[in-house]
């Protein structure tokens, strides 16, 4: 586009995901300069993620000429390009902004979602604002007033000043890194996102799937690079060592919270998120080309669709 190769790849969510392993994967297998030329960056951080198109202030101070100069010039030895945002799956505005940027090529982009069980990713993020100093609440707070907000129709655990800004809850997704309950809503996202792209862009991914792939299977990172963006393979496509997620503080901290606070939570991200909800969205488009990766059942069959997920996420 304009003589730069800009991103064929996206991988939009789902943060805590494996989404940053699964970039590094990319990379690495690829040997190709995946990410923006961003100043004083250093070979990992040319991988991060931009956050632009979820950004609006940010779109309007870069512009579509500053973006472009981000990528590599057409004639460098660049196969394809990636952004690895995993925060644009939920981001309302983001699919449109970057349709407005990329015109009629938006069609050749691929798509990548890496999913986990909503529940326990919700609670991952949740304990990573609080590594980073982010939040200094407890998990039994933050759901309280998520449950507190979804009641008035703000599905997010956002703290507002007052009831009129609860009511304007239209970008509920404000806290550092992303908001916990409003990442873990997969279903109407990516409905979102489905109305501005074909179904076969997409790759969605449950990330057992991709950590542990079944013997003489293909690897995600092999047929991302080989099947859907046409790169030329370099290793054998597997992925970096992932450190397995501690179920301890999940359950320890689900068994505190109060009975109907537990309920209504999962009931929520359960109607929001949960397999059956995802299988309703997934179902009816992998006929016209979506794919999830490693489902091998009927494509009409949203029970099979359901256990697939539950089974590898």
């Amino acid at each position: 586009m304009h003589g730069k190769v800009v991103p064929s790849l996206y991988i939009i969510g789902a943060q805590h995901a494996a989404t940053t392993n699964f970039a590094d994967a990319i990379s690495s297998s690829a040997g190709i300069a995946a990410g923006p030329h961003l100043a004083g960056s250093g070979q990992a951080s040319r991988r991060k993620a931009l956050a632009i198109f979820n950004d609006e202030k940010k779109m309007r101070t870069l512009g579509k000429t500053g973006w472009l100069d981000l990528w590599p010039g057409c004639d460098e030895p660049v196969q394809f390009t990636m952004d690895a945002t995993p925060n644009y799956l939920a981001s309302v505005d983001a699919p449109g902004n970057m349709a407005s940027w990329y015109g009629p090529h938006f069609s050749q982009i691929t798509v990548v979602v890496l999913l986990r069980e909503p529940l326990s990713r919700l609670h991952a993020n949740f304990r990573h604002l609080r590594r980073l100093d982010q939040t200094r609440e407890s998990f039994t707070s933050y759901v309280r007033r998520a449950m507190a907000n979804s009641q008035s129709g703000c599905l997010s655990g956002v703290e507002y000043s007052n009831e009129n800004s609860l009511t304007k809850c239209s970008n509920p997704d404000r806290m550092p890194h992303g908001d916990p309950l409003r990442l873990s809503l997969y279903a109407p996202e990516l409905q979102n996102w489905l109305r501005y792209l074909p179904a076969r862009n997409f790759v969605i991914v449950p990330w057992k799937q991709y950590l542990t792939p079944l013997a003489n299977e293909t690897s995600t990172v092999s047929y991302i690079i080989r099947d859907r963006v046409r790169g030329t393979l370099q290793g054998d496509g597997t992925h970096s060592k992932y450190p397995k997620p501690t179920k301890t503080p999940f359950k320890k901290d689900m068994a505190n919270l109060d009975p109907k606070d537990r309920q209504k939570l999962g009931s929520l991200v359960s109607n929001l998120g949960g397999a059956h909800a995802m299988a309703k969205v997934l179902a009816p488009e992998l006929k016209h080309g979506l794919t999830l990766f490693g489902y091998k059942g009927a494509t009409d069959d949203m029970d099979a669709v359901a256990k697939f997920l539950e089974e590898h996420w």
